[in-house]
């Protein structure tokens, strides 16, 4: 089954690139939108990208998904950044809250690098006491100048 996959791929891209013995026209002139290679007007209208193949090294060539990846990717760039950052905020404090417990000092929390400063949401109380809000952990400050954390719903 798999040699029958190999050679599947291996006769679409030789038709697609170069041979035309199979009886395939190209009056209409479409062509994949990613590398510009012609594609058969025997093939169904909607195709517009070349099929899917499996290089010999194992990798995936998909022209569509390439097509459209490469649009998303500079809208992407600056929030991966920010997601990277509140990733590795999460599992520290996941780790300080399984180390230390949900009552810590400020020095617990210096200690394992987390920054009050930049969470998701904060709100101020009534009695001018901190809450900060990362994701599924939420940080209440206390009277006695410590620190109370637990988990919450997710944004």
């Amino acid at each position: 089954m798999i040699e029958i996959f190999k050679n599947r791929n291996l006769i679409l891209n030789n038709f697609i690139m170069k041979n035309d013995s199979l009886g395939y026209t190209y009056e209409n002139k479409r062509a994949c939108l990613f590398c510009g290679k012609r594609i058969p007007d025997q093939w169904h209208k909607t195709i517009k990208y070349c099929p899917r193949t499996v290089l010999e090294d194992g990798t995936i060539e998909n022209h569509k998904d390439d097509y459209h990846s490469k649009y998303s990717k500079p809208l992407n760039k600056p929030y991966k950044f920010i997601a990277a950052y509140h990733k590795g905020v999460h599992e520290r404090i996941e780790a300080l809250f399984n180390v230390v417990g949900n009552v810590v000092t400020i020095e617990d929390v210096d200690n394992f690098g987390i920054d009050l400063s930049r969470p998701f949401q904060f709100k101020v109380s009534k009695d001018q006491l901190y809450k900060f809000y990362f994701h599924e952990f939420l940080i209440e400050q206390l009277p006695n100048n410590q620190y109370k954390i637990s988990q919450h719903e997710s944004f």
